[in-house]
């Protein structure tokens, strides 16, 4: 977790051993000016000892003349109180070194004044000034209930604390009603209950620099991922809405200018695929499934009614018939440039996520590339040379070489086929396997894959299916073995 961010792991059972700081009497005034590497606040808290008062860590680093003084404004920026802090505490932060910071904390604020923003400036003994922080109650607990994920909880201590800031919210939005609703003058508009705050949580990813937003009015935000996605994420967020205790998810793509109304959690939607290289810079063609519904018939490599398509569960299904005749595939269409067709170092790449939830004796799952076919069997039960059970091998120069995959589960097969080379380098859950010996093929073949017919059985249902597909025609130099291995 960055400095600059609140420091969440400053739970309720810690910060009440910090107790309440002195208050020092300081002539009421407008906030300072920054002043350049002026003290730095880089936390918010709440300490809750019956009522709530808020807590600020100012890095010790960043303060000068062995005291700082933190000054509070309403959000009008009217002046309130200042607290002063000669006391050191170490701090870790998570993911982050253990810090210095001197700890100051206010007074409480009452159960009425829990949606009210505050804003503190940290002032040194010198009169350097920070900058300008805001926090609130409400935005301590919509982070603790939603940044946490704890609203999600079902049973223990979790549960707890989910009831705990959700009674603790209501019990601010009746006190707001009772003590200031209920008392202001024939028509005077109402202030924004707590429980009506508009809040977002983006999960992994920033908006305007944050990643949280509460605010009285309904509000936009565009999520960008943040580094720690990576080749993880598909490129989408799960869109989250709470309204009137009804849940709602949407998926929508990376760029999508999200409204928030109410309570809502952007989430990324993670790839299943275990590859390396899925999603990778290399130039190609993907299929997720999670977005396509519709499949386009003229990828399709079968004809009459042995079997069919469908997207289930946001993956490709090749669902097997009764027929013992005919194969079921798909070709993934793709152009290539001239530059392509004239280099030397030449590799169709093939990549995809798999499952397989059956198998009758051999039940092969075939692949064709550059005009060379190359077929997968699944090994018979009793067959205890590869083990027991049913596991995916290759038929390599008469032989069948295990690649460790077993029946109905997910798995990433990643085939490079480098033309000049006549070579076929396999790799299963982004491990290197093995290279075969191939031939040149066609540069103009499209990829296909294929659940063929051989040992099909009446009434089986070794449905097979597909996700993340990449196909791509690259420039790549051929490396014998694991390249990584050689790095």
């Amino acid at each position: 977790m960055k400095k600059n961010s609140k420091i969440i792991s400053l739970v309720l059972a810690v910060v009440l051993v910090f107790g309440m700081l002195a208050t020092t009497a300081l002539a009421a005034g407008a906030a300072a000016e920054p002043t350049e590497g002026g003290p730095e606040i880089i936390s918010q808290n709440i300490a809750y000892q019956g009522t709530f008062g808020l807590i600020y860590a100012v890095d010790a680093a960043t303060v000068k003349g062995g005291s700082v003084t933190v000054n509070v404004y309403d959000d009008g920026m009217n002046f309130l109180a200042s607290y002063t802090s000669s006391k050191t505490e170490d701090i870790t932060p998570a993911n982050s070194e253990p810090t210095l910071v001197y700890v100051v904390q206010t007074n409480a604020v009452a159960a009425k004044d829990m949606g009210d923003v505050f804003y503190a400036q940290a002032v040194d003994a010198q009169g350097n000034a920070g900058a300008l922080k805001s926090y609130s109650v409400a935005e301590y607990l919509y982070e603790r209930l939603y940044a946490n994920g704890v609203y999600k909880a079902t049973e223990g201590e979790a549960l707890h604390q989910k009831e705990f800031y959700e009674n603790t919210l209501a019990m601010g939005a009746s006190a707001q009603t009772v003590l200031i609703n209920d008392k202001l003058a024939e028509g005077a508009p109402p202030e924004t209950l707590i429980t009506a705050l508009n809040y977002v949580y983006v999960e992994n990813g920033f908006f305007d620099g944050v990643s949280t937003k509460l605010s009285t009015e309904a509000f936009s935000v565009t999520p960008t991922f943040d580094s720690t996605c990576g080749k993880l994420s598909t490129g989408k967020w799960n869109v989250t809405r709470f309204v009137d205790g009804a849940e709602t998810t949407e998926t929508v793509a990376d760029g999508t200018e999200v409204s928030v109304s109410g309570t809502v959690i952007i989430t990324p939607v993670y790839t299943d695929a275990k590859g390396e290289y899925y999603l990778s810079s290399e130039a190609g063609r993907r299929l997720d499934y999670d977005t396509i519904t519709t499949i386009d018939s003229s990828m399709k490599t079968y004809s009459g009614t042995v079997g069919s398509y469908s997207i289930v569960d946001g993956s490709l299904l090749f669902e097997d018939g009764d027929a013992e005749s005919a194969d079921i595939g798909m070709k993934f269409w793709l152009s290539y440039s001239s530059d392509f067709t004239a280099a030397s170092n030449r590799c169709e790449i093939l990549e995809f996520d798999f499952k397989l939830t059956q198998s009758y004796g051999s039940y092969p799952i075939q692949i064709k590339m550059a005009g060379v076919t190359y077929t997968l069997y699944y090994s018979k039960p009793t067959d205890t040379s590869l083990g027991t059970g049913y596991m995916l091998c290759m038929n390599v120069d008469g032989a069948y070489v295990p690649l460790g995959c077993s029946i109905n589960a997910w798995n990433t097969i990643r085939f490079e086929h480098y033309y000049d080379a006549a070579k076929l380098k396999v790799y299963v859950d982004n491990e290197f396997v093995f290279d075969i010996a191939s031939s040149t093929g066609s540069t103009g073949d499209s990829p296909r894959i294929t659940l063929t017919s051989n040992e099909r059985k009446t009434g089986s249902n070794a449905d097979l299916y597909l996700d993340n597909i990449y196909v791509g025609h690259v420039l790549k130099d051929y490396v014998a073995g694991d390249p990584k291995a050689a790095q």
